[in-house]
């Protein structure tokens, strides 16, 4: 996902939500591309699940209770997306 200059709206609303889950400010598609990184994935795994407060849930909800945010439209799109969806949907 990291060489996708400009992607599919679906893909970035995931990255958005990923980036409300991680606390960051900027949630442009240049800003995850720079977080697509070595430990990206180990930031995924160590989340700290019980611990998300409300207010970074509900912002995340912005992007979940759409309609199209949800694991089939985006596995049509790019599978690697729609796995980082799952993760979301986890949280």
């Amino acid at each position: 996902m990291k060489a996708v200059k400009v992607p599919h709206l679906l893909i970035e609303k995931v990255a958005a939500a990923i980036m409300v889950l991680f606390g960051m400010k900027d949630r442009d598609w240049n800003s995850f591309r720079k977080i697509l990184n070595p430990d990206f994935l180990e930031r995924l795994r160590c989340y700290d699940y019980g611990n998300v407060d409300p207010k970074v849930l509900k912002e995340v909800e912005k992007y979940t209770n759409q309609g199209d945010f949800n694991f089939e439209s985006i596995y049509k799109i790019n599978k690697s997306a729609a796995v980082l969806l799952r993760w979301v949907l986890f949280v």
